[in-house]
This record gives structure tokens, C-alpha cells and sequence, in this order.
């Protein structure tokens, strides 16, 4: 190899839910940075190329692009659920009291090791990391406030997948699956009351 000849650039892909809208998106934000990190870090030998909008997929398509190709994924719960269910109880709302105990649950806690562990042994994927993107889980409807358990009664929810439908009923809600790309018509049209972010 000469000295001053080209490198080679190898492109990955890293794909997400969500519009490519700094305003609106959140992880288009993480995703953004974390782009522009990887080509400074990698001295422009690593390009990401931005998927926004489930444009390769949905959750569980991503998911397998992941395992199968050199590819990066912003995953929600949803998405690793059906090959690590111990996530969810990570997701249980009402479980942080603050910041501070959620951050340190999800860098230094054993059980997230453990579903690290769990992820990489059944799928050979890796999880780089968890992703705070704006911080507690916000429950959101058009009907009433909610600050406990008890406000959830009466009320339908757009769900993720089973697992947050059951959540959901055991709060006196319903839920229903609604792929996220569908969410403001659901609940522009009244199918779902409310979601979370």
C-alpha cells in the first residue's frame, strides 16, 4: 500500500422509527450525531447512511437486517421483545423514582447486563447502548391527566405488541397494536384514545 493512496469507506446502515425532523424526533437527533461522530472518530473510513421512517422495515424486519447484515438499528422495546421478553420489565411505568436510579439501572445494573448477555447469545447482535431520548415514559391522551395507575381506567391505548396490551389491562385500559407509523391517524380517527412515548 502506498502512502497517501485513498482509504476505503465502508458504509453502514442505521435505521429508526420516526421522521428525519430535528423538531419532532428525537432519535432523527441521536441519529444525526451519532453519524457525524462515527465518520470524525473513523476519520471518514466508517459512513453511516440514515434510514428514518421504518424505510427498511418495521421493528422485527430491522431486527433481522441487524442479525443477518453489518447494520445498525434504533430499536424500541417492541423491537427486541420477541428476542429478549426480559426487557419489558425495564418498561413497567411507575418503576424510576428519578433520573439518577434510572440511568444507573440501565449503565451499571446487572439485570441489563444480563439481557446484553441474553441478546448477544441468541442472536449473536450486540447493544451498544440505552438510548435516553427524552426521558420517562409520557402517557399521553386526549380524555384526563394521568399521574397513577388508577388513571388509566377506561381508556384505549395504542400498544407496541401483546405484551403492552396486557399492561395496559391490567391498569383497567385497553390496548391495541398499532405500528408506530400509523399512530396519528389512530388517534386522529379515535381508534386509540392515547399512546406513550
Amino acid at each position: 500500500m502506498l502512502a497517501g493512496s485513498a482509504q476505503a469507506e465502508t458504509t453502514v446502515n442505521l435505521s429508526y422509527n420516526g421522521a428525519p425532523d430535528p423538531d419532532k424526533n428525537a432519535v432523527h437527533v441521536f441519529a444525526t450525531n451519532l453519524k457525524d461522530l462515527v465518520a470524525e472518530k473513523t476519520n471518514g473510513e466508517i459512513q453511516l447512511k440514515l434510514y428514518p421512517n421504518s424505510m427498511l422495515g418495521e421493528e422485527q424486519a430491522r431486527m433481522e437486517q441487524v442479525m443477518s447484515t453489518p447494520s445498525l438499528n434504533i430499536a424500541s422495546f417492541a423491537g427486541m421483545s420477541p428476542l429478549v421478553p426480559e426487557i419489558y420489565v425495564s418498561a413497567i411505568p411507575f418503576l424510576f423514582e428519578d433520573f439518577e436510579a434510572a440511568r444507573n439501572f440501565f449503565d451499571e445494573g446487572q439485570y441489563w447486563q444480563e439481557v446484553e448477555n441474553a441478546l448477544r447469545e441468541r442472536t449473536g447482535a450486540e447493544l451498544l447502548a440505552v438510548v435516553e431520548e427524552g426521558g420517562f415514559l409520557a402517557f399521553t391522551n386526549n380524555e384526563k391527566p394521568i399521574h397513577s395507575p388508577k388513571d388509566f381506567e377506561g381508556l384505549r391505548f395504542r400498544a407496541m405488541d401483546p405484551s403492552q396490551v396486557a399492561l395496559y389491562e391490567a391498569f383497567g385500559a385497553s390496548g391495541t397494536p398499532i405500528p408506530w407509523t400509523e399512530v396519528y391517524m389512530a388517534l386522529r380517527t379515535g381508534v386509540a384514545d392515547g399512546q406513550m412515548n
